[in-house]
This record gives structure tokens, C-alpha cells and sequence, in this order.
């Protein structure tokens, strides 16, 4: 299976050059029986982002002070001198599971005390214990790093994309299970099995290293998860879960 995958990635390589990777404002776009396909439009309600570098400057501290927490495995981690409103945890906490490998924290069951809009105490629930966490993080950062290392020797941008791409395809399978516990980086990259939402973090942590601007988008209309890269002054769709041959119906 995996000998006719790396034959199915290379010839994607090929086709996601020209049509895989849709830029941001083409739509609508048409399937093979000619039906009108309209692509999910991210500025619209039911699709939601985050501007990273936006992120990073307002609440980088607080980001930085929760990681450390995490790492570490706290109970209570105190961000009040970060002054990060309420309405802000959310994507704060997407984005240290996407981009600074808190795979082990529970992103929907956390708690947090406030004076009413300010952030006090963050208090997470873990999905592993601390040393499952110390363990895979491990593993998760090397393999990552290798990916890294070897897209890097590559001359642009798209042929970095392209790697990572056919890296997760190769190597990840869907899961059928539906397990959320591995609906995340440490499914796809050391399980080798997610959802959409495994493959979309691990192609957005590997190519935001690689120095490329990379989200991951969710809908709850259609109940997906896929990347959006903003390349030369364009945002383009890459969508592992689906380019994914090992999928079957």
C-alpha cells in the first residue's frame, strides 16, 4: 500500500502544482460532471482563522508562559500580567496544539479563572500524563525535525509545500476509529493515524518552521479541517486529508 502511495504522492506532485493547491479567491471551481463546486470561502462565518503574526505580538508572552506550563505538566499556570482577555483563549489555545506541540492538552475541557475580562489562571486538562507527554514530544520533535531538515534543502517555496504534502500523505492513514485523542500532531506524526485535524496541524507545524505563513482552517458547517498558505501575495487551499489516496469511498 505504501510503495503505490509514494506512486500516487509523486504523481500528485504534479497535479497539486496546477490544481491541488486552489488560490484563495477561485471560486467557483467545476467537478469532473461539469456540477458548479463552490470552495469554502475562510472569511465567511462558518470557517475560522487566526492572523498569526497578529497573535504572537499581542499575547507572545502569555503563549511562551503557557507552553512552559504545560511542558511542565501544571496544574494552574497564572497569566494575569499578559492581560489576555477571555475572548482570546480560544486561539490562543489553538494555536499552541498547532504550532508549539501541546498536543497533550485537552482543548475543550480547560478552565480558566478572570476579573470579568482579563485572564487570571489558566487551569488545562491533559490528555496524557506528564511522562507520555515528555515522551512523544520527543519523538514527534525529531521525526518533525527530519521533515524539516530535508524540505529545507529544496529551492522554493512550493517544492517545500509539496514535500510536506506528500510526507503526510505517504505516511499518515486516516483514522477510521475517530478517535479525537489523536485527532491532533501526535495522531499523524507518531501514531501514523489521525482525522482532518492531525493532518492539517502537522502540515501547519512543519511548514510554519520551514518559514512559510500557514493556518489551519475549521468548519463546523462541514465539519473539516484543511491549511490555508499565503504564498507570493496569494492564499492557496492544501487539503492533506483528502489528497490522501489511502481513503477509501
Amino acid at each position: 500500500m505504501k510503495q503505490r502511495s509514494r506512486l500516487i504522492s509523486a504523481v500528485l506532485a504534479v497535479i497539486m502544482a496546477v490544481s491541488i493547491v486552489l488560490p484563495f479567491n477561485a471560486m467557483p471551481a467545476f467537478a469532473d460532471d461539469g456540477t458548479t463546486v463552490t470552495l469554502v470561502n475562510t472569511a465567511s462565518s462558518n470557517a475560522s482563522s487566526f492572523q498569526l503574526n497578529a497573535l504572537v505580538d499581542e499575547y507572545g508572552g502569555a503563549i511562551d508562559a503557557l507552553e512552559q506550563g504545560l511542558i511542565n505538566h501544571e496544574a494552574a499556570i497564572n497569566i494575569y500580567s499578559y492581560r489576555v482577555p477571555a475572548t482570546a483563549m480560544e486561539s490562543v489555545i489553538k494555536y499552541l496544539e498547532y504550532y508549539r506541540l501541546c498536543f497533550f492538552l485537552d482543548p475543550y475541557n480547560y478552565n480558566y479563572s478572570w476579573d470579568g475580562y482579563y485572564v487570571y489562571e489558566f487551569q488545562p486538562a491533559y490528555i496524557n500524563t506528564a511522562e507520555e507527554a515528555a515522551q512523544y514530544y520527543s519523538a514527534i520533535k525529531a521525526e518533525c525535525d527530519e521533515v524539516v531538515a530535508k524540505a529545507s534543502q529544496l529551492g522554493t517555496d512550493v517544492e517545500k509545500l509539496l514535500y510536506v504534502h506528500n510526507y503526510l500523505v505517504d505516511t499518515v492513514t486516516y483514522d477510521t476509529t475517530y478517535n479525537d485523542n489523536q485527532n491532533n500532531i501526535y495522531g499523524s506524526i507518531y501514531l501514523n493515524s489521525s482525522m482532518c485535524e492531525g493532518y492539517a496541524a502537522a502540515f501547519a507545524y512543519i511548514t510554519t518552521r520551514l518559514g512559510l505563513t500557514t493556518y489551519v482552517i475549521t468548519s463546523t458547517e462541514i465539519g473539516h479541517a484543511w491549511n490555508l498558505v499565503y504564498l507570493d501575495g496569494y492564499y492557496y487551499h492544501i487539503d492533506c486529508t483528502w489528497d490522501d489516496p489511502t481513503i477509501s469511498n
